[in-house]
């Protein structure tokens, strides 16, 4: 999607904290220069650097530090003045990170998480870091179909914009009431 000069980017995903670990492996075997970054808000300005993106429970960014460097991110922290601090998950070599969880609605189904970006139209390399990430989630994950709770598929059209990772796409295949979800009406499963 573009808004004046900005593009916005997302992909809706299902991953288990296996999966995340997997992908998270997979984006330093295959990008340089990359950070995780827990974003939560803080009473401390400290940014909150992880080894991957199974540590995140609220947000987090994937931050490639050869389009905008630590220090660079550090200083837009920096500049706030008063507490909670909040995190920048957007913008020039950031990729937002919002993690699968349990639902609040059914603790038997997972909901989705999102990667998601925005950049400058003329940003190039964050455009193409974001499409690489996109590229290597898409290694190894399933679409999702629509389904009752019975688990009949009720469309044979892949959701758009989703993929189930691994993982998720075994442990949440509509057997013993566990489902991938985007809300308390919308059960998926993969294939």
């Amino acid at each position: 999607m573009k808004i004046d000069n900005n593009i916005v980017k997302q992909l809706g995903f299902f991953m288990t904290e296996s999966d995340s670990n997997s992908f998270s492996e997979l984006i330093k075997k295959h990008l340089n220069d990359i950070l995780f970054i827990d974003t939560e808000r803080s009473s401390e300005k400290t940014v909150k650097l992880v080894p991957s993106l199974s540590y995140i429970k609220v947000a987090g960014v994937i931050l490639n530090t050869s389009i905008f460097s630590l220090e660079e991110y550090v200083r837009l922290v920096d500049a706030q003045e008063t507490a909670p601090y909040s995190f920048p998950m957007i913008g020039k070599g950031i990729i937002q990170y919002l993690p699968s969880l349990p639902a609040t609605y059914d603790s038997n189904c997972l909901k989705n998480g999102r990667l998601g970006a925005s950049y400058l139209t003329e940003d190039i390399k964050t455009a193409d870091f974001f499409r690489k990430v996109l590229k290597l989630i898409g290694e190894g994950s399933k679409k999702v179909y629509l389904v009752s709770r019975n688990r009949e598929i009720l469309s044979d059209i892949p959701e758009k914009h989703f993929v189930a990772l691994h993982y998720a796409s075994k442990e949440y295949d509509g057997s013993n009431e566990k489902y991938l979800t985007q809300s308390k009406s919308r059960y998926l499963v993969a294939k």
